[in-house]
């Protein structure tokens, strides 16, 4: 896998309205490493981790995978990205996946069970 540093914005809040913008807008640009679709970043502030794995085109926080390390964030993005599952694509397309697909995300609980 290849990590390409890019910036990103996530979504602050929940995204509403029929265009579904985020209630709070977006952060300022933070840099991340990417790869398959899945972005690792620090977090930003109120989250219980210090690292994250977002995916890039929705601004969905997989906290369930989030870390205390970027070593630990990055081995569970990488085990996230092994799964059966396609991360390239869209925001309602992957949401809508990831709601039909309870095999994708029990193995995510796994992958997040953590021992630090």
């Amino acid at each position: 896998m290849e990590l390409q540093r890019k910036e990103i914005r996530l979504p602050l809040g929940a995204c509403v309205g029929p265009d579904q913008r985020p209630l709070y807008g977006y952060s300022d640009p933070i840099p991340a490493d990417c790869a398959g679709g899945l972005a690792l970043h620090k977090a930003l502030k109120g989250s219980r981790w210090k690292w994250m794995v977002t995916h890039e085109a929705s601004g969905l926080s997989l906290d369930i995978i989030g870390a205390m390390t970027k070593a630990r964030a990055l081995d569970h993005m990488q085990q996230a990205l092994a799964l059966p599952f396609d991360w390239t694509g869209g925001a309602a397309q992957t949401i809508q996946a990831l709601k039909e697909s309870r095999g994708i995300v029990d193995a995510m609980r796994r992958i997040g069970t953590h021992d630090n």
